[in-house]
């Protein structure tokens, strides 16, 4: 994924002499990795939606390849440690775990397969590294583990996330609205697409007649519920679904759209909104879980379930020309904080913490 090709790209920008072999089931988020000079990369590739091929490699493949290669250091960036897995130092990477913190919105035997694996992993592991202080804090409650054990490193906003002055162009070629409000994620319940959906039908109801909301993202699970409640409304018209877009047409999307609004109920880090606020595209996000550290004071946060916030969260954003320009500067001015460099550093800093740690 995106966390994983950014991760190695920068690292390898740093210039520090050692080899790194990226393993991957799949194609996607290789071509920046296999480009950067000095990577060694192997590719077992099976496809990323078959759930039991892709537990096959995690838990088979995997472990045939690290044991040839013989590694000095093996970072999992994903948390579904191999039960085989050879005795070498250990880091993962646990981006969030709304499989326990929202049991009932997600899929039953991904969750207890998740959920067994995360705790053999975090077993296993001799440092997790968290996306967020709210998973740490989540790590703790779910698993008991030692709070020295994690060390939080935000993720980075990749520099082509940025204000683009000329984005007609791209609007005329994918049919994009004027006027239009965004949302970017899974079409699923966890990313609580069907309360927007009802926010925005209020929002229309007070007038903004000439908007349009635009909903870009794979289907996920339970994903016909957002369809249902567009269904059951007089909003098919004002309601587009892109589906999955491009990584490299994100930037453009971002800034095609008058404001960013994203309230799920629950994130590991929350990278959607940072990247709409890199582009100058004032957001509303959740006051849950991680968002509150990610955005801080540079976007409005609003309680995701509360429907009528949202509808008037979005109503104040758009008339209020003042606020409107704040929260863009402040959302550009906040995403500096998070880099690729800054996080692939931090990174850097653990790997050589547990060689040590390995080698005394």
């Amino acid at each position: 994924g995106r966390y994983t090709s950014n991760l190695c790209s920068s690292v390898l920008k740093t210039g520090r002499k050692n080899d790194y072999y990226f393993y991957t089931p799949g194609m996607r988020g290789n071509t920046a990795v296999a480009e950067a000079e000095g990577t060694l990369l192997e590719k077992p590739v099976i496809s990323k939606q078959n759930n039991m091929l892709r537990i096959l490699w995690e838990q088979m493949v995997l472990p045939i390849y690290s044991r040839k290669d013989g590694l000095d250091l093996f970072h999992y960036t994903d948390h579904a440690l191999s039960l085989l897995f050879r005795k070498c130092p250990i880091i993962i990477t646990v981006h969030d775990i709304a499989y326990l913190r929202l049991p009932n919105l997600l899929n039953t035997s991904r969750k207890i397969y998740k959920k067994n694996i995360l705790q053999i992993s975090i077993k296993k592991a001799d440092v997790i590294i968290a996306d967020s202080y709210a998973t740490k804090k989540d790590i703790i409650e779910y698993f008991g583990i030692r709070e020295e054990k994690i060390r939080v490193i935000h993720l980075g906003v990749e520099s082509r996330f940025c204000p683009i002055e000329n984005v007609d162009e791209f609007r005329l070629e994918n049919s994009l609205p004027s006027k239009m409000i965004l949302n970017v994620g899974t079409l699923e319940p966890r990313k609580n697409v069907v309360s927007l959906i009802k926010a925005f039908k209020k929002l229309r109801e007070k007038g903004f007649k000439d908007y349009k909301l635009v909903i870009a993202g794979e289907r996920g699970w339970l994903y016909e519920e957002i369809f249902k409640e567009v269904g059951h409304s007089d909003l098919k018209q004002d309601i587009l679904f892109l589906g999955v877009v491009a990584d490299e047409d994100l930037p453009m999307l971002y800034n095609c759209a008058e404001i960013f609004v994203y309230p799920t109920l629950y994130e590991g880090f929350g990278l959607p909104p940072l990247e709409a606020m890199a582009c100058g595209t004032p957001v509303i996000t959740s006051n849950t879980s991680s968002l509150p550290e990610v955005i801080g004071d540079a976007g409005i946060m609003v309680d995701p379930t509360d429907i009528n916030s949202l509808c008037e969260s979005m109503y104040i954003l758009l008339t209020d020309k003042e606020l409107w320009n704040r929260m863009s500067n402040m959302g550009r001015e906040r995403s500096r904080m998070f880099s690729w460099e800054k996080t692939s550093k931090k990174i850097l800093k653990v790997y050589d913490e547990v060689l040590s740690m390995s080698v005394s």
